[in-house]
């Protein structure tokens, strides 16, 4: 999703954002162009590990549960912000989208009390939008340990973030590259029409059959970023 991209942008540009919700993800124009906005909290980290703020930052219900543990037990009001802490609220955003407005941590009373205590409630039957298997990348932006959370880059490695054309391009190639193995397979030649049907596929078909296909597609990042992960 674009906004991941943004994200992206701002952390490779040494920036925490400290106030990602989804009221500051703006979608403009006919276009529906997906923009991160209101950068009044942010700042710019000098160390690249992470920024120490007298003031509070963050919405209740967004804000890491690193942060929300300084929030009640720092005496001397010294706040500390990562990447990562901008990766936990990026987790619960996406699971805010593709659920319809649903949050991970619950109903808003019961809600800074299960991100304290690491009580995640994702629902694969609330998914109503986009591919299941992100689930499981929600639930690594949303582990109580900053350090176990993915990065932005290494999201963007897997084809569930990228956006449409990017996957169409890719979808393609493993189309062509399946019909080779087939012909390798069967030992029969192939027309030069009958291998061209990949080039008459509509977008929108390929489009649908990538959530099945993705799936599968997780074999291809055994090498990546997310080798440790079970499908």
């Amino acid at each position: 999703m674009a906004f991941t991209v943004g994200l992206e942008w701002l952390h490779e540009h040494s920036i925490v954002h400290r106030d990602l919700k989804p009221e500051n993800i703006l979608i403009v124009g006919r276009t529906k162009r997906v923009k991160i906005s209101d950068f009044g909290l942010s700042r710019k980290v000098l160390d690249g590990k992470g920024f120490v703020s007298s003031v509070e930052a963050g919405t209740e219900g967004w804000v890491a549960p690193e942060v929300l543990e300084q929030i009640i037990s720092n005496i001397e009001e010294k706040y500390i912000f990562t990447f990562a802490s901008d990766q936990f609220a990026l987790g619960c955003l996406y699971y805010y989208v593709i659920t319809d407005g649903k949050h991970p941590f619950g109903d808003a009373v019961s809600r800074a009390g299960n991100i304290l205590s690491g009580r995640c409630m994702i629902d694969p039957e609330a998914v109503s939008h986009g591919c299941v298997q992100i689930l499981i990348f929600i639930d690594l932006m949303l582990f109580k340990d900053p350090k176990a959370r993915p990065s932005c880059s290494a999201l963007l490695s897997c084809p569930l973030f990228w956006l449409t054309d990017r996957r169409h391009m890719f979808l393609q190639e493993m189309l062509a590259s399946d019909i080779e193995i087939l012909k390798e397979a069967v030992g029969i030649p192939f027309s030069d029409e009958a291998l061209q049907f990949k080039s008459c596929l509509k977008r929108s078909t390929i489009i649908t059959v990538s959530s099945h296909r993705l799936a599968k597609l997780f074999e291809v990042l055994k090498t990546g970023p997310f080798s440790k992960i079970k499908i």
